[in-house]
């Protein structure tokens, strides 16, 4: 991946989303795409209840692991702050 930024602040409030310019890999992508096929043959196999409660559930894990995907960012951060003062005593 390639940065066109002069900065990582400039990076990060440019305009534009940042999980576009992320590259996430390729076992990153193989995963997502087996849960989308997983997704799918389950959506063909349940009722409308059943597939109401499991996109539900699903709907929650996400938030659960965007919630942790944030405190690990923060804690990198915080991590990275401190080995930079570190570095420079």
């Amino acid at each position: 991946m390639e940065f066109m930024y002069n900065s990582i602040i400039e990076f990060l409030v440019d305009a534009g989303d940042i999980h576009d310019r992320i590259d996430r890999g390729k076992e990153y992508k193989k995963s997502a795409e087996k849960c989308s096929e997983l997704y799918d043959s389950l959506k063909g196999s349940l009722n409308e209840e059943q597939f109401k409660i499991f996109n539900d559930y699903v709907d929650g894990q996400m938030l659960c692991e965007s919630e942790a995907n944030i405190a690990y960012f923060k804690a990198g951060v915080k991590f990275a702050v401190r080995f930079m003062c570190e570095c420079m005593n």
